[in-house]
Parts: C-alpha cells; structure tokens; sequence
C-alpha cells in the first residue's frame, strides 16, 4: 500500500531567468537521479526539486525525484504515454548497484498511478483501489527516524515471503469488497510477520507496542525500509483527534490521512515548464 499525499514534490526545468530559485534545490548529481541526467548531458542545476518534508525520508523523494525527470525529459503528459517496461528498467538501471537485492519499482508505480496501487512485479498487472472504509481514518506518522532503502535493499541477499504474500493477498481482497474486520486483521497479522522475520526497527517496534496499548487504535504497521520511518495507524474517524495527541506526546510527527491520497503523477505543461 503506497502512500503519497496531495503534497506532490514539484519539479521545474529551468530554462527562464524568472524562475524562482528561493525555494528549489537542485538535483545532486550523485544521486539516481543525478546520474540519469549526467547520461542524457543535463546538469543538477538544471532542475529544481521541492520537497515538502524537507528530506525526512520515508517518502520517496529519490524515487518522485527520477519519476518527476522521466516524465519531463519524455515529454509525458498522460499514463497512455507511459511505456512502463523502459520506465522501471532505466529505473532500475540507476538504482540498482548490483549488490544485494533489486527495487522491485513498487514505489514508482504508486506514485505514477496514485491512490491504494495494486502492484505485480512479475506480470506488471497494475490496478488501482479508492479507499473503502469512511468510518476508517488512515493515518500515516513519521517516527523521526530514517533508513535508506537502496541501502537496505543492497544488504540483503534474499526476503522470505512465505509469511508475508497471503497476508497481502487477503489486504487486498478485504479492500476489494469493503471487509472491514478483514483489513484490520491483515493489517495487523503483516506487522506481526514483519517482526516475527526481524524486519521491522527497534524503535518502531517500541512505538507499536505503545500504540497496542491505547484504545484508539485499531491496526498499525510499519512502512518503508525497516519500518523505521513511517508508521500506518487505522482509528476510528471519531478517534483520529486522540492520535493527534499521542502524536504530540511522544513527539510524532502525523503527515497525511485517507482524505489526501493523491491521484498519482499528474503532469501539466504550462510556459513554466512545471511539472507536477
């Protein structure tokens, strides 16, 4: 389940002298991204990224920031354009080192597609789901903490998913027909097995147990590389107010809920060259 919220990161090519440049930073060129455009003779400064958590990690900017060239440097302005197979190999071709294990390019295609993205690598059958709970709040926390996911992914050889596929099978199926007591079990049964196989960061772990504790909360799993980053937390919409405060208390930081799920990559052409 991909997260990205109405906040999309902007980027901007920049090819006038009355860009504003107070609050754009430009692409390290040691980046993935960096790299992809040294390759086609761009230059970092060349475009300016805004992201609006401000490099807290957990959210995909080195991925929304690759996203955001393709999409420009291709000339793309609609998901019919997109030739999905060259995306994710220049995807991958940028970064993937070559130790440990490869991106599977999910969180590309969340962002691409937006909403609850419904992702198979192996036969790249992609769909998207609307959020179908209303007396479900989902909340998405940030811990403070950050683990980089390439450089997680490089230090493993291999993920056992035989725990962890039926689980996502069955959250899959509990939102295409709106079970609700169904998601909420899938929900938690995932995080159950994410620290069963070790995946999941001590201090998640901890702020999960805290979490358990409280009434408000009705499932919760860590997200991202280790789970350190972000936290999902589901509570009743009537409930959401008592996370808020647990939030503050522990000096959480609540990012975004289910009424800013983003639509996905939409691009627009205008005579600023803005991407968004």
């Amino acid at each position: 389940l991909h997260r990205v919220d109405r906040r999309q990161r902007q980027m901007c090519i920049r090819d006038r002298p009355h860009t504003d440049q107070s609050q754009l930073g430009a692409i390290n060129m040691d980046s993935p991204t960096g790299r992809y455009l040294h390759d086609l003779g761009l230059h970092g400064d060349d475009i300016h990224f805004v992201d609006p958590h401000q490099g807290k990690g957990g959210f995909g900017a080195s991925t929304a920031q690759f996203l955001l060239a393709y999409l420009s440097i291709n000339n793309i302005n609609s998901l019919n354009e997109i030739d999905h197979s060259d995306l994710l190999n220049t995807y991958r071709t940028y970064h993937y080192s070559g130790k440990g294990l490869a991106p599977s390019g999910a969180d590309l295609i969340g962002q691409l597609h937006g909403q609850i993205t419904v992702y198979y690598p192996s036969t790249q059958d992609i769909r998207t789901l609307r959020w179908p709970f209303p007396e479900l709040r989902l909340n998405l926390l940030h811990t403070g903490n950050k683990v980089a996911t390439h450089e997680h992914l490089a230090s493993l050889s291999s993920i056992d998913t035989q725990r962890l596929t039926p689980i996502i099978h069955s959250t899959i199926q509990a939102l295409e027909t709106a079970d609700q007591t169904q998601f909420l079990l899938s929900i938690n049964a995932y995080a159950n097995a994410l620290q069963t196989a070790s995946y999941t960061h001590p201090i998640s772990s901890d702020l999960l147990d805290k979490l358990e504790a409280e009434s408000f909360m009705r499932a919760a799993k860590p997200c991202g590389a280790l789970g350190a980053d972000v936290l999902l937390v589901i509570t009743d919409v009537d409930r959401q107010d008592d996370l808020l405060r647990w939030c503050a208390d522990h000096s959480i930081s609540f990012v975004a809920d289910d009424s800013m799920i983003s639509d996905g990559a939409i691009t627009t052409r205008s005579n600023a060259d803005v991407v968004r």
